[in-house]
């Protein structure tokens, strides 16, 4: 990542080394409709890459039963050998079938939505804690109006992002990441929440699960779990997509003020469903994870200078050792009238 214009024309450098206490507002659009305009102009045939994976129900199957097959199988180590599974072992399965439950709500493993539904709700079983149905209209609202604070529930909250002003703060609020995840949307926008037959179904699916395990293999299984979920979306290698994908760390790139989106190519994505390559998903939610790839050697031109995350782990030690916080993500001012557009 190099150095970019700022407000006014002006060279700005790393914002990571400035401490923010506002976010960064834009009045543009955001930039991934207008990139997936361009790119269906330039490459009709970029369509024949849309539509579902087959082999996307097959890895979530083949996941779920090593995942739990292995929590069994790991109850009985001592404690120090089963800390280490829960990070190693569990955290790995769980980032993966995070990103599971992200790939099959964009409709990218069946056309057919029960079909979808039901999977996510099998990918979500090893999380405990049912959320695939609730997850659906809110990331539907991060790709639809990403950055406008009034939809998009990506972003952290002005609290949230005041706490992240001082270490201890980060690695707290790094640490328990995924409460802020998981309740972030649906405290700010309650009536987003899909309540129904399937948001039942999802917490007969879940509670079911955790009963029978505990019935069965006792508590520790379920420990296993719930370790591997916090390490997951905080200190773990792959949990860095959570902050890598939007959080700014530079101010422009060749002109452009706050890049927003950010990809990462490197070998983790073979355990993340390709989430790395963001930018791409971005601009084409139709696509599944098997063609992002070929999304990039099909429109290079659009992709080769964007500006790109070198390494998720890397991303997380800058955030947790720089002056970056939650402030560090771009705000559209332009959806928000007046002094509203800054509501705290």
């Amino acid at each position: 990542m190099g150095k970019g214009t700022g407000k006014g024309g002006k060279k700005t450098s790393d914002i990571s080394a400035q401490k923010l206490n506002d976010y960064l507002y834009r009045d543009d659009p955001e930039p991934h409709r207008a990139r997936n305009t361009a790119i269906r102009k330039a490459h009709p045939e970029v369509k024949t890459l849309e539509g579902p994976e087959p082999l996307t129900k097959w890895v979530v199957l083949g996941t779920v039963t090593a995942h739990v097959t292995l929590a069994i199988l790991c109850r009985n180590l001592s404690w120090p050998w089963f800390l280490l599974a829960t990070y190693a072992i569990s955290g790995t399965f769980q980032a993966n079938l995070f990103l599971a439950v992200h790939e099959v709500t964009h409709n990218l493993a069946f056309s057919d939505y029960k079909k979808s539904r039901l999977l996510a709700m099998v990918a979500n079983m090893p999380l405990v804690i049912p959320y695939c149905i609730t997850f659906k209209p809110y990331h539907q609202d991060h790709h639809k109006y990403q950055g406008d604070h009034h939809v998009d529930t990506d972003i952290p909250t002005q609290w949230e992002a005041k706490m992240t002003q001082n270490p201890l703060g980060k690695f707290v609020w790094l640490f328990f990441q995924i409460f802020a995840y998981a309740l972030r949307p649906c405290l700010l926008k309650p009536e987003k929440v899909p309540y129904g037959s399937w948001l039942a179904l999802n917490w007969v699916f879940c509670v079911s699960f955790d009963a029978t395990i505990l019935y069965n293999f006792g508590p520790y299984p379920l420990l296993y779990f719930l370790l591997g979920m916090m390490w997951a979306t905080s200190f773990h290698p792959t949990a860095g997509h959570f902050l890598a994908e939007h959080y700014v760390g530079e101010e422009g790139v060749d002109g452009e003020a706050h890049p927003e989106t950010f990809s990462y190519y490197g070998p983790l994505n073979i355990l993340a469903y390709n989430v790395g390559y963001h930018n791409e998903h971005h601009d084409f939610t139709t696509i599944p994870w098997t063609r992002l790839p070929k999304l990039r050697a099909l429109a290079p031109e659009f992709y080769k200078d964007l500006p790109q995350c070198d390494s998720w782990f890397g991303f997380t030690i800058k955030y947790l050792f720089s002056s970056m916080n939650g402030f560090n993500r771009v705000k559209r001012a332009s959806s928000v009238p007046g002094k509203d557009a800054k509501t705290k």
